[in-house]
This record gives C-alpha cells, sequence and structure tokens, in this order.
C-alpha cells in the first residue's frame, strides 16, 4: 500500500485518505494547505457531506454525494469504467476549480480504497475550451453549408463523373455525371430565356480556360424557376488538386441563392430614392438637391459653368384658395411634368418648397437655348386646365451663372433669388438671369 502512496505522491495529488470499506473508516495520509480543515481520522461518509455542504458547487453537489458513497466507489472498482470523477469545488480563497477524485484497491484483498484528489482545472478548461472550439468550427461548417451555399458539385475532368451535394428541399434532381447534370438544371429548373447562355458557359472546352485565365476562379449569374418561384443564383466555379494525386484535377462549383440579397438591393434602392423625392411631384427633394448641386460646383472643372435657376408659381396661393387644395397639387404636378418636358435628364430639377422651384443645368454654355428652354416652359404653363376649365399658370424665374469664382451653392442661391426679386419687382411673369458679376445677362 506504501507503495501506492508514494506513486500517488509522486503524481502531485492534493489530498489523499485510505477508507476502510467495512468500517467507513478514513485515515488521512497526503493533504496540501487547503486541506488542512480535514480531520487526519475520522467518518468518510460525515466527511463527505460536511465537504458538499461547505465546498462542492450546487449544481455538482448531488452527484458528489452519490459518487462518494463507498457503496459506488466499490461498484465503480469492479465495473470496468473508469474509477474516477470531476466535480467543481469553491476553494478557501473563492475560486473554482474542478477536482478529479480517483479510486485504487489499497491492497489485492480489496478491503480498503484509495480516494485520492488531484486539481484537474487547467485540463479541464483546456479541454472545454477545445471542445467549445471545435463546436464553433462544426457550426460554422453547418451554417455555410445550410445558409451560404445551395449547391455543391464536384467533377472529374478525365472522366465527367460528377458528385453533387444538395439540401433536400425537393427542388433538385442528382445525376451521374457533369454533362448529364448540367443539361438536367437547363431543362427542368432554370429559366428558359437563360437556357443557352447557361449550356454554352458550362461547356468544359470553354469554362476550364476561363477559370484558368481568371486566376483560378469564375462566376455567373442564373435564374433558377423552384416550386416556391423564381430565385437570383450566383454560381461560382474554380479548379481543385488531389491532395493524394496532385496530378488530377477536379472542377469545383458551388451556387448561392442571392434572391434575398437581391430584394434588398432593390428596397435599399427605392428607400434611397424615395429619401430625395418630393412626394407630390416626384422631382428631386431640397435636400437631395443642396448635395448634388455642391457636389457638382465642388468638382467641376475649369471652364465650366452651371447655371441655377429659381421659378415661382405666380399668385400659387389663390388656385388653393379659389378652387381648393387639390387643384394646387394639379398645378405642381404640372409643372413638374412640364419641367420634364422642357429640360434635359442631367439637369438637376427640384421642387424646393410650397411653390418654388429650381433647375441646376449642368454644363452651361448657350443662354439662347436656355432662354428658349424657359420660354417653352411657360408656354406650356399658361396652357394649364383643371375639370375643364382653362387655369393658365403664369411664371417668375429668376437665375444666376455658376463659374469658378462660384464657392457654393448659397452664394450662387443669394444671387438667382436677387433676380428673381426683380421680376416680382417689375409685375412678375418674367425672366431675369445675372452674369457671374452680377452683371443682367436677361
Amino acid at each position: 500500500m506504501f507503495d501506492i502512496l508514494r506513486t500517488i505522491v509522486q503524481h502531485d495529488y492534493e489530498f489523499v485518505m485510505v477508507v476502510d470499506l467495512s468500517t467507513g473508516r478514513y485515515v488521512k495520509y497526503v493533504g496540501s494547505d487547503a486541506y488542512a480543515h480535514i480531520p487526519e481520522q475520522g467518518d468518510h461518509a460525515v466527511q463527505v457531506r460536511s465537504v458538499a455542504e461547505r465546498f462542492v458547487l450546487p449544481e455538482d453537489r448531488e452527484e458528489y454525494l452519490e459518487k462518494m458513497s463507498l457503496p459506488v466507489i466499490a461498484a465503480m472498482l469492479e465495473s470496468r469504467k473508469k474509477p474516477s470523477f470531476t466535480y467543481r469545488r469553491r476553494k478557501l480563497s473563492g475560486e473554482i476549480a474542478w477536482l478529479k477524485a480517483n479510486f485504487i484497491y489499497a491492497s489485492e484483498e480489496k478491503r480498503s480504497v484509495i480516494i485520492a484528489y488531484y486539481d484537474d482545472t487547467e485540463e479541464v478548461v483546456a479541454r472545454l475550451n477545445e471542445r467549445k472550439r471545435i463546436e464553433l468550427q462544426d457550426e460554422g461548417i453547418r451554417f455555410m453549408a445550410q445558409n451560404l451555399c445551395e449547391d455543391f458539385l464536384i467533377a472529374d475532368l478525365e472522366t465527367g463523373e460528377s458528385r453533387m451535394v444538395t439540401p433536400d428541399t425537393g427542388n433538385m434532381v442528382v445525376k451521374g455525371t457533369f454533362r448529364e447534370q448540367i443539361d438536367w438544371f437547363a431543362e427542368n429548373i432554370l429559366a428558359p430565356e437563360e437556357r443557352e447562355d447557361y449550356l454554352r458557359y458550362f461547356d468544359l472546352a470553354n469554362l476550364v480556360p476561363h477559370i484558368r485565365k481568371s486566376n483560378g476562379f469564375c462566376t455567373m449569374n442564373c435564374t433558377v424557376v423552384y416550386k416556391d418561384g423564381r430565385h437570383n443564383f450566383v454560381v461560382a466555379t474554380t479548379l481543385i488538386r488531389d491532395p493524394i494525386e496532385p496530378e488530377k484535377e477536379y472542377l469545383f462549383a458551388y451556387a448561392q441563392d442571392i434572391t434575398r440579397l437581391k430584394q434588398m438591393e432593390y428596397k435599399n434602392k427605392e428607400l434611397f430614392l424615395q429619401s430625395r423625392r418630393d412626394p407630390v411631384t416626384g422631382l428631386c427633394n431640397r435636400v437631395a438637391t443642396e448635395q448634388d448641386i455642391d457636389e457638382y460646383l465642388h468638382s467641376s472643372q475649369r471652364g465650366e459653368e452651371g447655371l441655377l435657376l429659381i421659378l415661382d408659381v405666380d399668385f400659387f396661393k389663390s388656385f388653393n384658395d379659389n378652387y381648393g387644395h387639390a387643384v394646387g397639387d394639379e398645378v405642381l404636378v404640372f409643372m413638374a411634368e412640364a419641367m420634364r418636358t422642357a429640360f434635359r435628364k442631367e439637369d438637376i430639377l427640384c421642387r424646393w418648397g410650397g411653390d418654388e422651384f429650381l433647375i441646376f443645368i449642368k454644363e452651361f454654355g448657350s443662354l439662347r437655348a436656355v432662354t428658349e428652354r424657359i420660354v417653352r416652359l411657360r408656354r406650356q404653363m399658361k396652357g394649364f386646365s383643371s375639370g375643364g376649365r382653362a387655369l393658365p399658370v403664369s411664371l417668375s424665374v429668376g437665375g444666376a451663372v455658376a463659374g469658378q469664382a462660384t464657392h457654393g451653392l448659397d452664394e450662387l442661391f443669394q444671387k438667382a433669388d436677387m433676380a428673381l426679386y426683380d421680376v416680382k419687382h417689375e409685375g412678375r411673369d418674367g425672366l431675369v438671369i445675372l452674369g457671374e458679376d452680377g452683371e443682367r445677362l436677361v
């Protein structure tokens, strides 16, 4: 027995006791300072209950009481099970440690058992961290398989044989060769209008050289018709080598359903456009216009001029007062359509607020051409009608030229507003445009 105890001590066990299986009495042989509170000898059952109540964590206490009972220890020693177990104990310092209790008969007569305790905290923590790492890794692989890639396909470039890995959604049928699989895709789930391009793309005689020229990786988009509707897919292809036979090459293809991404992209684009539009007229709103004009003035090349026009609907309040706000809104919508007709797509058309509109003409070059457009716009507004009644609308327009000396929209707006003031001062229904130096051009 003493040879056994000597071996146990050499393995850095913190606490060792020998228990008589017939009497239940124990004797303490080895004990660090952390176990000084345990008497040198005594009743094993009493000592187990005391330790359980004072030091063992509540969630491990029931198992500790069971595993430390002498009948269970004897049963473990007689069975093929590993005669040990691990539990959590709170140290006198308050720290939590993982302790491992090992059991061994003290002699061949099996009358007493040696119980040796070992601080297994570092090993347990290491095992838990490794298990957590493996679980996270496995979860990551599962997530990729379930969420990032719909289908995998590996094809032997020599034999043409292929292996398909796909979720069990009822949409796919697995074939034995690459050519059969591609043909099945094209005939059964691919959008008819894309079949010809799809089959041409996946012709190995063309695809393999294309992959090599594309740094070993290329993609294509396609539309798939599933039972629940049309889905957008991106298919990526690359070449891989057999790790055992490096000279052997395979085609590896995987497909990802990007339908939701496309929908999100479309919705985000719509939201972005809505955030820039005036809800009544559909023209740019004030915030978007300020940004666009400031960006143009900041980035325009030397020699490029712009022209800012401020347009007011004359006596707009009378339309609301005499005919109602619905007719007033009709005037605003009619004005927006007339602006779109008279000016270019690249020009910035804006409802600034109320009955005030802005037009910014990029790369302004011809004052005569702009004047003709404004005349056309004013003429079109004279033809406004509502409910069969002719209700001609007149406009007051003030403009200012932006050149290299223009420092920003605020300065340009002030000049155009001065021109607009001159129009209104002279009786409205007119046009004034000021040059870069404030001179009157029109």
